[in-house]
């Protein structure tokens, strides 16, 4: 019934029961307390075939928090979502990868990004930095992505 109401991606590849959620002291959800899902019923993950595959699958592990992806393995059945879907793109580019967030979203294994991913014409390195406007601070992807979980938790 889900798949008529949303779109694929919001669509959980597992469920989990639970007698009761996981509780910080605070009253939260307590998210690293949830267990990890049993994918045991899915096929055996393949390995990365090129470089491209192999940057991007460590790429997705990390901002995923999984030990390893496989080059089939959709993100967004992962666990993914559009805040780390900036994260993975965030880190393609810093390892000399070109991708856009809306590649993510359409291309959501690390094989179909592989083959949309552009090299970029220069190195990270030599790239200019932005020079931030006064008002502004410059955050890296671990200061975002922690201010995005602090969000989600007032929010929750």
């Amino acid at each position: 019934e889900l798949s008529q109401l949303l779109p694929g991606y919001m669509i959980p590849a597992s469920w989990t029961v639970l007698p009761a959620m996981p509780l910080t002291p605070n009253g939260k959800l307590d998210r690293n307390a949830l267990p990890k899902p049993d994918l045991g019923d899915q096929q055996e993950a393949r390995a990365p075939r090129t470089e491209r595959e192999q940057v991007l699958t460590e790429i997705l592990a990390e901002v995923l928090g999984t030990g390893r992806v496989g080059i089939d393995e959709d993100f967004f059945a992962l666990g993914g979502d559009s805040i780390r879907s900036i994260q993975v793109v965030s880190r393609a580019r810093k390892a000399g990868l070109t991708l856009t967030t809306r590649d993510i979203f359409t291309h959501k294994t690390a094989a179909a990004l592989a083959q949309v991913a552009e090299e970029q014409v220069e190195s990270p390195a030599e790239a200019a930095p932005v020079e931030p406007e006064s008002s502004l601070i410059a955050l890296s992807d671990e200061e975002l992505a922690d201010l995005e979980f602090e969000l989600n938790e007032e929010l929750s």
